[in-house]
């Protein structure tokens, strides 16, 4: 650390790491100093602090115990003292919902938006994003949202902060381990709490999963009885005509044209069913389409995969009894009822 410089001179955003004498304070510390922040350094022993500093001209080093709420109030003062309450630039973000909805057909960027009062400063609009969904998983309609600096909010009392951490999935717990000691220790008198996304999405996913389960099911259902029907009436037809193919090969006809024939017209009645079936689930596509995440109602993939596992068990279901009626022996099959 540089003594007598002046923090206010100097570029880049601020930060304020506590337990910055040792530990993985220390390294967050100096990763931030190392790409450009103004940090203060807090800690109970002034030394360490001083060796985590070293000659960085952005640090500030306020011996503090966050464990005393004086000192705590002492070391935000200090801080603001160096170097200043407007430490981020007046500027925020918004969402495609909500320049949809404030700035219709026009673009947002360079904007002045103010909060609460007119006469309050204005925040610059500098960025449009996609629209998240904020209130739940699925939301109806999409939620306008804004986005600030932390270090430049409108008011000064930002309740119910919440910090998104990414881990890998394989070091998820030891993660949400070394973050409830960090936050126990930087926030002694704060209800510090970590979960793991997936805790905070399951009451949400846990309905729509067991939604998804059910209709799969009664779909599976519905197909298995469906191609059932199909083969057993198919099937039943064709053998009711043994008699009929009997006669066709005692007077000469061939067994290829007989079964040809035979399941030529078992598809075209089971494709005039598929078709139709087509058509009504194109039609009722638009009446479950809201029941639906992530899946289009009108998949060609689904609809053809379907028809043709339909039109598969025609063939079959045509094709066997009428093989094996029109390899009977003639005799056999004429006496047949």
């Amino acid at each position: 650390m540089i003594e007598g410089a002046d923090p206010r001179s100097l570029a880049g955003r601020v930060a304020l790491v506590t337990g910055a004498g040792s530990g993985i304070g220390r390294v967050v510390a100096r990763a931030l100093l190392d790409d450009g922040y103004r940090v203060a350094l807090a800690g109970r022993r002034e030394e360490t602090l001083r060796d985590t500093a070293g000659d960085a001209a952005g640090a500030l080093v306020v011996p503090a115990d966050v464990r005393d709420p004086a000192s705590v109030t002492a070391l935000f003062a200090r801080t603001v003292e160096a170097f200043g309450r407007d430490v981020a630039p007046a500027e925020l973000v918004v969402n495609e919902a909500m320049a949809k909805l404030v700035w219709p057909g026009r673009d947002p960027l360079g904007d002045c938006v103010r909060f609460e009062r007119r006469d309050n400063p204005c925040y610059t609009v500098v960025g449009v994003v996609e629209t998240a969904r904020r209130g739940s998983v699925i939301e109806s309609e999409p939620v306008a949202q804004f986005y600030l600096p932390l270090g430049n909010l409108p008011t000064s009392d930002p309740r119910g902060a919440t910090i998104v951490v990414r881990a890998r999935a394989d070091g998820a717990a030891a993660a949400a381990n070394e973050l409830t000691r960090m936050l126990r220790r930087t926030f002694p008198a704060a209800d510090a709490v970590v979960t793991p996304m997936t805790a905070n999405l399951e009451p949400e996913y846990r309905p729509w999963r067991l939604g998804a389960t059910l209709f799969t099911g009664l779909g599976v259902l519905a197909l298995l009885v469906a191609m059932l029907g199909i083969y057993s009436t198919t099937s039943y037809g064709v053998t009711q005509r043994t008699h009929e193919f009997g006669v066709r090969v005692a007077l000469g006809a061939r067994v290829g044209d007989v079964i040809g024939q035979v399941v030529g017209e078992g598809m075209r009645t089971v494709a005039t069913g598929v078709t139709l079936g087509i058509a009504l689930a194109l039609a009722a596509g638009r009446l479950v389409s809201a029941l639906l995440y992530g899946v289009v109602p009108r998949d060609p993939m689904v609809l053809i995969s379907v028809s043709g596992m339909l039109m598969v068990v025609a063939v079959l279901a045509a094709l066997v009894p009428a093989w094996r009626a029109a390899r009977a022996d003639p005799l056999t099959a004429l006496r047949a009822d």
